[in-house]
């Protein structure tokens, strides 16, 4: 057996896979490269790059295509269905790392880190006879308290959860859940309450989480309508899709103080554009699309989608088998 990956996935998941398999690695991530390199393979593995549906197309004999990752949208499942082959991914590996680097954002933008971190290495706050804290303080440096605030989650899948149960105990905070496909389905705990609509869901919000995958119902779901109903104190963390936020509305909210702040960690188009707004605002923290990238996460990926890909080669049904909707 055969196994291509688009781009090298940790050690760990490449011992297992060199035990069932020979595995090759290619070149890079284009669209030529890989269709000159899926021939003769049983499996391809990617990560985030396009599997184009001529790499598909080019394939002779290939069974399985693994998804080092959750999200499925630089995959077109139709077509890769309609060609008989099967797709797996990791849908409990990186939960863990995604939800404690939304919890970072909340609490770096609710505490200014990163502003006060820049005011001290510019030497802004070096000034003799005067008291620093005061002198912060005026110069943006105050912020927000956690404990007992109200938190938004947008997407109740594993990291949503993940997400609401490490700030109820550690922050006592109080859980509102907007899912409409489990809405009123799954029991909550106490804390937590259901919200019908997005506009009920931020309402309220001093936190707002955004967990939810890229689809054309929640394309551009947080907009200038959203925005307009938040808190002047609220914070908008976004580690999901880029498409989920509109970001020219988030740019103007953000620049007239519509919102506390936003935390984003993905974008689109990925990767952004250097003439991207966003990078003009102080009450914003930008991450790369590393979420969920630890050295952790990184492992528990590389094994799960390797478990899956040759679970599938030797004929079995792996539990992360991506189902063809209906």
């Amino acid at each position: 057996m055969k196994v291509l990956l688009s781009e090298k996935i940790d050690e760990a998941g490449i011992r297992l896979l060199k035990e069932h398999a020979e595995v090759f690695v290619a070149k890079n991530t284009s669209k030529e490269e890989l269709v000159k390199s899926i021939k003769g393979m049983d499996a391809v593995i990617i990560r985030s790059s396009q599997m184009y549906d001529e790499v598909i197309e080019a394939a002779d004999r290939l069974k399985v295509v693994g998804r080092h990752g959750i999200g499925l949208d630089n995959i077109d499942l139709d077509f890769v269905f309609g060609k008989g082959i099967k797709v797996v991914n990791t849908p409990t590996a990186n939960s863990n790392s995604v939800a404690e680097h939304v919890i970072a954002m909340m609490m770096a933008l609710s505490k200014k880190l990163v502003i006060c971190d820049r005011k001290m290495k510019n030497k802004d706050l070096c000034v003799e006879g005067i008291s620093l804290t005061g002198y912060a303080v005026s110069l943006g440096c105050g912020g927000l308290e956690l404990k007992g605030k109200n938190l938004a989650i947008a997407g109740f899948g594993r990291i949503g959860r993940l997400i609401a149960q490490k700030c109820v105990a550690a922050f006592d905070m109080n859980v509102k859940v907007y899912d409409p496909p489990i809405y009123k389905k799954v029991e909550l705990p106490e804390k937590y309450e259901w919200a019908e609509s997005i506009d009920e869901l931020v309402k309220d919000a001093d936190y707002l989480s955004l967990n939810l995958p890229i689809l054309p119902s929640t394309r551009n779901i947080i907009s200038k309508k959203v925005f307009d109903e938040m808190k002047p104190t609220a914070i908008l963390i976004n580690c999901a899709r880029g498409g989920i936020v509109n970001e020219e509305d988030l740019y103007t909210a953000l620049k007239n103080h519509k919102i506390y702040g936003a935390g984003i960690d993905v974008y689109s188009p990925e990767p952004p554009l250097k003439e991207n707004k966003l990078f003009e605002l102080d009450n914003i923290i930008l991450t790369p699309h590393v979420a969920a990238s630890t050295k952790e996460s990184a492992a528990a990926m590389a094994l799960e989608v390797a478990h899956g890909v040759i679970d599938v080669l030797n004929g079995k049904k792996p539990y992360n088998l991506v189902k063809p909707k209906k």
